[in-house]
């Protein structure tokens, strides 16, 4: 037996369409109005402008007998409006292999990947460029380490297309041998997706009503319609608005919490991949043109690290510096002045907020990584850069790369970096070319793996530092506001009642806590 009722977010969002227009809020009008109807086949392509890989993939689907409608969206889009990852009951982020994806469309192919299960893919075209697996894992971690950053697993090879992630080149290009069947794979997956039912699920109707609720909010901050009352109930009722505001302050600060940490998180990930190569390449420029003595390159590793270091505490400075703005911004939108006058505690709520309650996080001791001399480890847990093993085997076989033709020249560069450390064990038995390229790798990643597990540590503690204390300070805030107004309403309890319907901020809170019910959260 089916139930033709529709699910309770369709109602929801309905019941705020009206509302909306009711009360003129264009923008949230816009976006509802805007929205498809849930059986709608159609797929909506979203792709890095002048990138022509999504138009070739769009016709080749096109050709299908009975191929779903497709239009193509610039990716660059959803960053001035987040709504746009939403509208489509199918979307799919085309993104460019080898390409590197600048911070928006990060946000914006993200967006598209954390949509519900089977409403959003994201592809990786132009897959011909690849000539043979390292390009290929290269290609695939960088993406795992962007749009997966917060995945509680690190990239160890897993498959792609089970995250939502295909791999796509144009077949008149020659891909490389080594990728048909993956390519095979992928194709049919993707045809199956377009050609397969487009109808919106709950969870997906769910976070389009969420988003309306949002552009809704926003637009009652600027155009609040109050409702006409005695003085009596004056009191009672800006102690209630203030109560509501601060659930829905909690709810949003909460939330933007967790999207700077994913953000920063994403950005840090990206760097460090870049940084992974930068020191791969500082090894082989140096080794080129030092190729004998293996201080000037331990110096330029070093370059590139205290670089790199700097960058990331700057960006870090300046995102915190950021966040903190749009979380003063966010606290002034509630009635301070009701707030003060109920709450207790030594240190004011607000401040306690804005100190406690907001997202830091600082990079100082990776500092420390760039200095081979050092023999214990930095602060903040991570080991310095070793100067007579590490570091040294890094540089007898970036050396080694460039003069692997020479046995005997790798042998005393590797041992006269390490100074008798890990070089001499991989080029005493006169290894080839490739095994002291794979070395170097291998002593390259171990450093930036341990780098990374330090931001990645330094990143967590900050966010659910912040998090607890924000949500125990909005907690407490919650309990001494419901106690005065309930004082309030007692107080008022002899005025005059009110005819008038409720305002449209009290029908907003309704429709915030349908929807809470509907979803459980």
């Amino acid at each position: 037996m089916t139930d033709d009722k529709p699910v309770p977010a369709e109602r929801i969002i309905a019941d705020a369409l009206a509302l909306a227009q009711e009360c003129g809020w264009r923008p949230a009008v816009e976006f509802a109005a805007a929205l498809p109807a849930a059986d709608d086949q159609a797929v909506r392509f979203f792709a890095a402008a002048g990138d022509s890989g999504a138009e070739q993939l769009r016709c080749r689907l096109a050709e299908r007998p009975g191929a779903a409608q497709i239009s193509v969206t610039p990716l660059e889009d959803i960053d001035a409006d987040a709504g746009l990852a939403l509208y489509p009951n199918r979307a799919l982020a085309v993104l460019r292999c080898g390409e590197l994806l600048t911070p928006a469309a990060v946000e914006a192919a993200a967006a598209i990947v954390r949509r519900p299960a089977g409403s959003g893919l994201a592809v990786l075209s132009h897959a011909e460029v690849l000539t043979g697996p390292d390009d290929l894992d290269l290609v695939q971690r960088g993406i795992w380490r962007t749009l997966f950053a917060d995945a509680p697993l690190a990239w160890a090879g897993q498959d792609l297309a089970e995250y939502g992630v295909l791999l796509w080149a144009d077949p008149s290009a020659e891909p490389a041998a080594f990728l048909a069947a993956r390519l095979a794979r992928d194709a049919d997956r993707l045809a199956t997706w377009s050609d397969g039912p487009g109808a919106a699920g709950a969870e997906l109707q769910a976070r389009r009503a969420a988003h309306l609720l949002d552009l809704m909010e926003h637009a009652a901050d600027t155009t609040e319609h109050q409702q006409p009352a005695t003085e009596a109930r004056t009191a009672a009722r800006r102690l209630t608005r203030a109560r509501t505001q601060a659930g829905e302050l909690r709810r949003r600060w909460l939330k933007r919490l967790d999207e700077d940490r994913a953000t920063l998180s994403r950005q840090l990930e990206a760097s460090l991949d870049v940084l992974e190569q930068e020191l791969l390449s500082a090894l082989r420029e140096a080794a080129r043109r030092q190729p004998r003595h293996a201080q000037p390159v331990r110096d330029r590793l070093d370059r590139e690290l205290c670089r790199w270091a700097a960058a990331t505490r700057e960006l870090a400075a300046r995102r915190t510096a950021e966040h903190h703005r749009d979380l003063v911004r966010l606290a002034d939108e509630l009635d301070w002045e009701v707030i003060d006058g109920v709450t207790e505690g030594e240190t004011p709520c607000r401040e306690r907020l804005l100190s406690g309650g907001r997202f830091a996080v600082g990079f100082e001791g990776l500092g420390a990584v760039a200095h081979p001399t050092a023999d214990r480890p930095a602060q903040g847990g991570l080991s310095a850069w070793p100067s007579r093993a590490a570091v040294g085997a890094a540089i007898g076989v970036g050396a080694a790369i460039l003069a692997s033709d020479d046995p005997q020249l790798a042998l005393a560069l590797g041992t006269a970096g390490a100074a008798g450390g890990a070089a001499s064990t991989y080029f005493a038995g006169q290894e080839s070319g490739r095994r002291a390229a794979a070395e170097a790798r291998r002593v390259v990643a171990q450093r930036v793996g341990e780098i990374r597990d330090t931001v990645r540590d330094r990143l967590r503690g900050a966010a659910e530092s912040a998090r607890t204390e924000a949500a125990a300070t909005f907690d407490a805030l919650d309990r001494q506001l419901a106690a005065a107004v309930r004082r309030a309403e007692q107080h008022a309890a002899g005025a005059p009642s009110d005819t008038a319907l409720a305002t449209p901020r009290q029908r907003l809170t309704e429709l915030r806590d349908r929807l809470r019910a509907a979803t459980g959260t």
